[in-house]
């Protein structure tokens, strides 16, 4: 059964400790997140109250965060990738709050990280195609207050693309 590790400095996030149990109900749910208890049961060798049970905790302690769809991207016609390098003129709270909430409303940006060293930003960008890409980043990305430069990335091969590992 998991457990709060108690190694973690005050104020950092705790990681759970995963039993094989728990790890095998992760895999099977992200593998499909409609499965029903009874079916988790069969396959971890536990009763559905059980599973439930385990669910519970696992969501109590944050390790779910939600049941989710996976939808294909290319399938909903967004057949291009591409990975921005972000530099920000400058680095106080405010202009990384601007940037970041700017970000937040462009469709298009999946996801943004601050990183350390140069550049500032990573961000994942999908598009239709080349076309609405060169669009998104002219119209919308010009927009962002507070950019100095932007690279682009575009995405030739996915050559490997899962989830978190499980079982450490």
């Amino acid at each position: 059964m998991m457990s709060s590790s108690s190694q973690a400095p005050p104020g950092a996030p705790r990681a759970v400790a995963l039993d094989a149990i728990d790890e095998q109900l992760l895999t099977e749910l992200r593998a499909n997140a409609r499965v029903s208890n009874a079916a988790l049961g069969r396959v971890v060798g536990l009763t559905p109250p059980a599973v439930v049970e385990r669910l519970r905790r696992l969501e109590a302690a944050g390790v779910i965060t939600g049941y989710h769809a996976s939808i294909d991207r290319e399938t909903l016609g967004f057949g291009l990738i591409v990975f921005l390098s972000i530099s920000l003129e400058h680095h106080g709270a405010a202009a990384v709050d601007a940037f970041t909430d700017a970000m937040q409303r462009v469709d298009e940006v999946v996801e943004c990280h601050q990183v350390t060293g140069r550049p500032d930003f990573f961000a994942k960008v999908v598009a239709r195609d080349v076309e609405h890409y060169k669009a998104v980043l002219m119209t919308r990305l010009s927009d962002v207050p507070g950019i100095e430069r932007v690279e682009s990335h575009v995405v030739l091969q996915t050559y490997k693309d899962d989830d978190l590992p499980v079982a450490r």
